[in-house]
């Protein structure tokens, strides 16, 4: 059973087959982090996610001890709800970890947890069903006076398994976040100068413009990608000149069909460069 799913999902746990941080072409493993107990038992609910064909492993994220069950956060408060979407959130390695994190919309608490001391990484449930806007998180550290807001953090591409600088929208509907409040992410990311790309409007619910450039002149591939990074429809493809262009698109794919709301990425690559843009397609 194990080899044909992808994610397996408690009201207090998570575990994802998570993409390769070498890229989607290099396999996957299993990664965990946890608010308590990771545990079944009978009359429990679990929700099983499918289908994948990788080599199962389990792969720890966070130090936490298995036997040992997170307290409750007493700073930040907020409202379950039937499902949550995982938000892993690496921690800044500077051994001073906060003693809470929680991630907010607006104003409102969409989740929250407390932190060990020898946490790396932590599992924040993201309530955010029905909502939109940016993520921000808050992390406290004992008192009022020293919870720092972070608006913008690293946020892992499940696609090409890159961090790009930015931040979650809860309008993007993925099913999972990596995200990083560690600094040292920012030297991690290849620089591209020679292509970009770009999206307009982003979201979008009927048409959109795509605008790219490419200083060298030669063989190109435009094309839009689902979450789990399967092409559904090549845009452009050939041999062009330096230069800008641009294209209207009408949200189909390579079947005609239009594609349904969620997450898409839309990336052009050269033969040596690629660079590519999320795009948030809603009703």
């Amino acid at each position: 059973i194990l080899e044909n799913l992808y994610r397996i999902k408690g009201q207090y746990w998570n575990c994802e087959r998570s993409p390769s941080p070498e890229g989607p072409t290099s396999g996957s493993f299993w990664c965990m982090a946890s608010q308590g107990n990771v545990e079944l038992k009978y009359s429990d609910m679990a929700i099983l996610y499918g289908i994948t064909n990788d080599t199962f492993q389990w792969q720890i994220l966070g130090g936490i001890d298995s036997s040992e069950t997170k307290p409750p956060t007493e700073y930040y408060s907020y409202s379950e709800q039937a499902d949550y979407i995982p938000i892993y959130v690496e921690l800044d390695t500077n051994g001073n970890n906060p003693e809470e994190i929680g991630a907010y919309i607006g104003d409102t608490c969409i989740g929250a947890t407390t932190v060990f001391p020898d946490d790396t990484t932590v599992l924040v449930p993201g309530y955010m069903n029905g909502m939109s806007g940016e993520v921000s998180f808050q992390q406290y550290y004992g008192t009022k006076s020293e919870s720092l807001v972070r608006k913008e953090y690293y946020v892992r591409n499940n696609l090409t398994g890159e961090w790009e600088k930015g931040s979650i929208n809860a309008g993007e509907n993925q099913k999972v976040y990596y995200i990083s409040l560690n600094n040292r992410r920012q030297d991690q990311n290849p620089t591209r100068h020679s292509v970009n790309i770009k999206c307009f409007p982003n979201p979008t619910s009927n048409e959109c413009l795509i605008e790219y450039s490419i200083e060298k002149g030669g063989q190109i591939h435009l094309a839009v990608y689902d979450i789990f990074g399967s092409k559904l429809i090549v845009l452009h493809k050939g041999v062009y000149q330096a230069g800008t262009y641009s294209l209207t698109w009408g949200l189909k794919g390579s079947n005609g069909s239009k594609l349904p709301p969620g997450l898409y990425i839309v990336r052009l690559e050269t033969e040596t460069e690629k660079a590519q843009v999320k795009m948030v397609v809603t009703h």
